[in-house]
């Protein structure tokens, strides 16, 4: 790879710290849809999700226990976005698959109590608010 790609490389990567610093994400450039937003590989912790795929939105929690993704289970443009709002439990290192949005973008908005808000956007331009328990939550897998 020239310098100037590695360079423009680099600075399409981002890094960002949890609220007590203890937890650092780093979303690794992959490529961009047709018309639509970056997608990007993650490492949380120094440790890459493998296989994964993810989109810019994201959302700690305000004690750092809570990791909230919008991970992308497809980047074709002819199929649409399909994204899913995954949880993740930093003390446990769990993951949780909460909810798909088939043709829009799922966003997380923020954590209220002991809930997790967030909504979907449809590609018809529907946007909708939601909310889950988090102690309701009972399909937690462990993180690979």
């Amino acid at each position: 790879m020239c310098h100037e790609k590695r360079k423009m490389f680099n600075q399409l990567n981002e890094s960002h710290l949890s609220p007590d610093s203890s937890h650092q994400i780093d979303f690794l450039y992959q490529g961009e849809i047709r018309l639509g937003p970056a997608y990007y590989g993650m490492k949380l912790d120094g440790k890459e999700l493998e296989k994964r795929t993810f989109g810019l939105e994201f959302l700690w929690d305000e004690k750092s226990e809570f990791l909230a993704l919008q991970e992308w289970q497809s980047s074709d443009f002819a199929k649409g976005p399909v994204t899913i709002l995954l949880l993740v439990n930093l003390n446990d290192k769990q993951l949780a698959r909460l909810s798909v949005a088939d043709q829009g973008f799922v966003r997380p908005i923020r954590f209220k109590n002991d809930k997790i808000v967030y909504q979907k956007e449809m590609t018809n331009g529907q946007i909708i608010e939601y909310e889950i328990k988090i102690d309701s939550i009972k399909h937690w897998e462990k993180q690979k």
